[in-house]
């Protein structure tokens, strides 16, 4: 039988992307509008924010993911 308590291998690496990935896009998104990059067509702000936060959700879900496969 498994455990439904102990979570999937991979659980928070999921979440960290995912989550990287909506909150990078936010940002991204109000730096370029703050920029006034839409009426220059600088659009710049926007990938970049994605991968930033993305590459933050793969560190942080890494580390959580990491103290759960300890246990």
């Amino acid at each position: 039988m498994t455990d439904k308590n102990k979570h999937d291998k991979n659980y928070y690496l999921g979440l960290g992307v995912g989550l990287g990935l909506v909150a990078g896009s936010a940002v991204g998104i109000l730096v370029t509008s703050l920029l006034g990059g839409i009426d220059s067509g600088m659009l710049f702000a926007i990938p970049i924010g994605s991968s930033i936060g993305m590459l933050i959700g793969i560190v942080v879900g890494t580390l959580l993911d990491s103290k759960n496969q300890n246990n």
